[in-house]
C-alpha cells in the first residue's frame, strides 16, 4: 500500500492521506480503524460507509464529541469532497489524537470507486 504521510508539528499525531481502496485494506485488516463520518447527519443518512460514526465537523460540539473518543485509537476521516475531512484532521491532531487516516475524495471517491454504501442506521 502505497501512502502520503504528514506527521503534525502541532502534536505527536500521525496524518496519513489515503485513496478509497487504501480504506477499503484497512477497513479489511485485523486492527479495524474507527471511521468518523464528518459530514452533517442528513448527508449521513443519504448513504454512508457502513459501521461509519457521524460527527458533524459544522457541529458546535464537533470537539467535544471528538474529545470523548479515545486518542490512542487508529481513525479514518472523511467528508463529502474532503475539505471538511481536512478541518477534522486539525482538530484531531489539535487534541492530540495517536493516527488518522483522511481519505482523500470522500464520499464522492469512495463512491466513484465502486465501493458499498450503506443506508441503514
Amino acid at each position: 500500500m502505497c501512502v502520503t504521510l504528514s506527521t503534525s508539528v502541532l502534536a505527536d499525531t500521525e496524518v496519513i492521506d489515503v485513496t478509497p481502496q487504501q480504506v477499503e485494506e484497512l477497513l479489511d485488516s485485523k486492527e479495524v480503524p474507527i471511521v468518523i463520518d464528518a459530514r452533517t447527519p442528513e448527508e449521513y443518512a443519504e448513504g454512508h460507509i457502513k459501521g461509519a460514526i457521524v460527527i458533524d465537523v459544522t457541529a458546535k460540539d464537533f470537539k467535544e464529541k471528538l474529545g470523548k473518543m479515545d486518542k490512542s485509537k487508529v481513525y479514518i476521516v472523511h467528508c463529502l469532497s474532503g475539505a471538511r475531512g481536512r478541518k477534522a484532521v486539525k482538530v484531531f491532531e489539535k487534541l492530540g489524537f495517536k493516527k488518522v487516516y483522511h481519505m482523500n475524495g470522500g464520499m464522492m471517491a469512495w463512491e466513484d470507486s465502486g465501493n458499498p454504501v450503506d443506508k441503514g442506521e
